[in-house]
Protein backbone atom coordinates (compact mmCIF):
# COMPACT_ATOMS: atom_id res chain seq x y z
CA UNK A 1 0.00 0.00 0.00
CA UNK A 2 1.22 3.98 -0.67
CA UNK A 3 2.43 5.08 2.50
CA UNK A 4 1.00 8.80 1.58
CA UNK A 5 -2.35 7.03 1.34
CA UNK A 6 -2.25 5.31 4.33
CA UNK A 7 -1.08 8.76 6.12
CA UNK A 8 -3.98 10.16 4.77
CA UNK A 9 -6.58 7.97 6.18
CA UNK A 10 -5.02 6.68 9.12
CA UNK A 11 -3.48 10.64 10.37
CA UNK A 12 -0.20 8.73 11.18
CA UNK A 13 3.23 6.98 9.48
CA UNK A 14 3.58 3.27 10.33
CA UNK A 15 7.45 3.72 9.96
CA UNK A 16 7.67 6.36 12.58
CA UNK A 17 5.48 5.28 15.43
CA UNK A 18 4.03 8.30 18.12
CA UNK A 19 5.62 7.57 21.26
CA UNK A 20 3.44 10.62 22.77
CA UNK A 21 1.53 7.83 24.94
CA UNK A 22 3.25 5.03 24.58
CA UNK A 23 4.96 5.04 28.53
CA UNK A 24 3.04 5.26 31.34
CA UNK A 25 4.02 7.27 34.24
CA UNK A 26 4.04 4.92 37.33
CA UNK A 27 5.90 8.09 40.19
CA UNK A 28 9.55 5.50 40.12
CA UNK A 29 9.47 3.58 36.87
CA UNK A 30 7.89 3.83 33.55
CA UNK A 31 5.71 1.19 32.07
CA UNK A 32 5.89 0.41 27.98
CA UNK A 33 1.62 0.58 27.14
CA UNK A 34 2.15 -1.91 23.96
CA UNK A 35 1.66 -5.64 24.56
CA UNK A 36 4.64 -6.31 22.41
CA UNK A 37 6.46 -3.18 23.00
CA UNK A 38 10.12 -3.54 24.06
CA UNK A 39 12.53 -0.66 25.67
CA UNK A 40 16.00 -0.95 23.88
CA UNK A 41 17.47 0.98 26.57
CA UNK A 42 17.13 1.07 30.23
CA UNK A 43 17.49 4.98 31.38
CA UNK A 44 18.42 5.20 35.65
CA UNK A 45 18.00 8.60 36.96
CA UNK A 46 19.35 9.72 40.52
CA UNK A 47 17.54 12.80 42.12
CA UNK A 48 20.63 14.84 41.39
CA UNK A 49 20.11 14.11 37.84
CA UNK A 50 22.67 12.05 36.79
CA UNK A 51 21.52 9.34 34.43
CA UNK A 52 22.86 6.19 33.64
CA UNK A 53 21.80 4.51 30.38
CA UNK A 54 22.32 0.46 29.78
CA UNK A 55 21.10 -1.70 27.03
CA UNK A 56 18.66 -4.35 27.99
CA UNK A 57 20.97 -6.69 25.76
CA UNK A 58 23.63 -6.09 27.94
CA UNK A 59 21.68 -7.10 31.00
CA UNK A 60 22.69 -10.84 32.63
CA UNK A 61 20.71 -11.20 34.95
CA UNK A 62 18.39 -9.49 37.40
CA UNK A 63 17.97 -10.74 41.63
CA UNK A 64 15.18 -9.81 43.09
CA UNK A 65 15.42 -9.36 46.94
CA UNK A 66 13.20 -7.83 49.39
CA UNK A 67 15.41 -6.95 51.96
CA UNK A 68 18.41 -6.23 49.38
CA UNK A 69 16.30 -4.66 46.19
CA UNK A 70 16.26 -4.94 42.66
CA UNK A 71 20.22 -5.81 41.68
CA UNK A 72 20.83 -5.64 37.82
CA UNK A 73 24.10 -7.48 36.77
CA UNK A 74 25.82 -6.38 33.63
CA UNK A 75 29.28 -7.97 33.07
CA UNK A 76 31.75 -6.86 36.27
CA UNK A 77 28.64 -4.02 36.78
CA UNK A 78 26.14 -4.06 39.25
CA UNK A 79 23.17 -1.44 39.61
CA UNK A 80 21.28 -1.80 42.80
CA UNK A 81 17.57 -0.30 43.00
CA UNK A 82 17.29 0.14 46.72
CA UNK A 83 13.58 0.77 47.99
CA UNK A 84 10.53 -0.90 49.18
CA UNK A 85 7.90 -2.41 47.15
CA UNK A 86 9.72 -3.18 44.54
CA UNK A 87 7.76 -6.23 43.01
CA UNK A 88 4.36 -4.53 44.60
CA UNK A 89 1.51 -4.73 41.67
CA UNK A 90 0.98 -1.24 39.99
CA UNK A 91 -2.33 -2.73 38.58
CA UNK A 92 -3.01 -6.16 37.37
CA UNK A 93 0.39 -7.72 35.46
CA UNK A 94 2.48 -4.17 36.45
CA UNK A 95 5.03 -4.73 38.77
CA UNK A 96 9.00 -3.02 38.15
CA UNK A 97 10.69 -6.30 38.55
CA UNK A 98 8.37 -8.45 36.62
CA UNK A 99 8.86 -5.19 34.03
CA UNK A 100 12.48 -5.23 34.10
CA UNK A 101 12.78 -9.32 33.11
CA UNK A 102 10.34 -8.57 29.88
CA UNK A 103 12.00 -5.20 28.93
CA UNK A 104 8.64 -3.18 29.29
CA UNK A 105 10.52 -0.60 31.59
CA UNK A 106 12.10 2.37 29.71
CA UNK A 107 13.05 4.28 32.88
CA UNK A 108 13.45 4.09 36.50
CA UNK A 109 14.08 7.29 38.88
CA UNK A 110 14.97 7.93 42.88
CA UNK A 111 12.07 9.36 44.72
CA UNK A 112 12.33 13.19 44.58
CA UNK A 113 13.72 14.79 47.96
CA UNK A 114 10.68 17.37 48.08
CA UNK A 115 9.28 16.95 51.62
CA UNK A 116 5.86 17.97 50.67
CA UNK A 117 5.96 14.59 48.16
CA UNK A 118 4.94 11.13 50.87
CA UNK A 119 4.09 8.54 48.43
CA UNK A 120 1.63 5.82 50.38
CA UNK A 121 3.24 3.10 52.14
CA UNK A 122 1.99 0.48 49.79
CA UNK A 123 3.67 2.42 46.65
CA UNK A 124 6.56 1.14 45.13
CA UNK A 125 9.10 3.30 45.63
CA UNK A 126 12.88 3.98 45.13
CA UNK A 127 14.94 5.07 47.67
CA UNK A 128 18.44 5.48 46.08
CA UNK A 129 20.02 3.87 42.92
CA UNK A 130 23.77 2.60 43.40
CA UNK A 131 26.08 1.56 40.13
Amino acid sequence: MDRNLLQRYTGRDEAAPDDGDAVEDLGCFGWLRGARERAPMLRLWKRTGECLAISYSWIERINYDPSVGIVIHMGSTAVTLHGRNLNRAERPQVRLFEGLTRQRVPWVKEEDADPAFIPSREACVVDKLSW
